[in-house]
């Protein structure tokens, strides 16, 4: 049975995409004025050298990256990644590091707090894109394969494929082509399939007595995260702020390595065929 992605059902049958700024050909102010969330990944050279072109063309930009080598290299500058690009941020070498340009969240209701905030999310990272559709932002999503364009599609999110990119400028020319409202039209039928696929089931859900509901308990537990914004790159800090962020990374690092460690010895004790026999041994006295 096909649900789509759950995540464009986390406010239920609630789904309003907002208008976006008016944009006008060659009107620069727009350019200037707008602040666009941009996502990507090391795809074709097509998607990332129009990418880079639209960093340029609005320089109120901010790059939401989704790796996390690309959170560490955030976090604390090094190490930069495995791939070489003269277009893709890949260190802080790279302008959008650089130029602090850079904002990678550590947690939902943190990225959707940041999405509201910004005119437009453009780039081909599916779940970057359904996060701004969810927080009500105007979205364009470049899909770049079979899988995303079946989402896309199921969705009726606002996309535009890989092969109709290249016949493009510019971002602000794609504006003026597609429907940002799109993603409204199908919600409240994919919703209730989604819902449908719980029935059938068995499995009750809090729609089953008001499909309109609005406020749940998980709701209220995302919103007191709201302090975990997106963090902003090392390159922005202060010296007395690099210091303590670079303190904290090396005392939860060898929290981690400790935790791997027991982690593999519990891996190792569970594998082992002696144990097991023990095990099966125990459960066949009980029956």
């Amino acid at each position: 049975m096909v649900i789509g992605c759950p995540a464009m059902f986390s406010f239920g049958n609630h789904l309003k995409i907002r208008n976006t700024v008016n944009h006008k050909k060659k009107n620069q102010k727009t350019q200037e004025n707008s602040v666009i969330s941009i996502n990507s990944g090391l795809y074709s050279q097509n998607i990332n050298n129009f990418i880079s072109k639209t960093m340029k063309e609005f320089p109120n930009y901010y790059f939401i990256p989704q790796w996390r080598s690309e959170l560490r290299l955030t976090y604390i500058g090094r190490p930069k990644l495995k791939y070489e690009s003269e277009v893709y941020p890949v260190s802080m070498e790279s302008l959008p590091y650089k130029n602090n340009r850079v904002r990678a969240p550590i947690n939902a209701q943190g990225w959707i707090n940041f999405l509201k905030k910004v005119d437009l999310s453009f780039g081909a990272r599916l779940h970057g894109n359904i996060m701004a559709t969810i927080s009500g932002t105007p979205s364009i999503l470049i899909v770049k394969d079979g899988r995303m364009r079946e989402l896309a599609e199921f969705h009726n999110l606002t996309h535009i494929t890989e092969k109709e990119l290249i016949k493009f400028n510019s971002l602000i020319e794609i504006i003026e082509k597609v429907d940002f409202k799109s993603p409204e039209k199908v919600h409240e039928d994919r919703f209730k399939n989604y819902l449908k696929f719980w029935r059938k089931n068995k499995i009750e859900t809090v729609y089953d007595k008001n499909f309109n509901l609005e406020n749940l308990y998980i709701d209220s537990l995302m919103k007191k995260e709201d302090s975990l914004l997106p963090i902003e790159t090392i390159s922005n800090l202060k010296k007395e702020e690099i210091n303590k962020r670079l303190k904290d990374f090396k005392t939860a690092k060898k929290s981690w390595k400790k935790e791997i460690h027991e982690n593999n010895e519990i891996n190792k004790l569970l594998s082992s065929t002696k144990l097991y026999n023990k095990i099966l041994n125990h459960l066949k006295n009980l029956i």
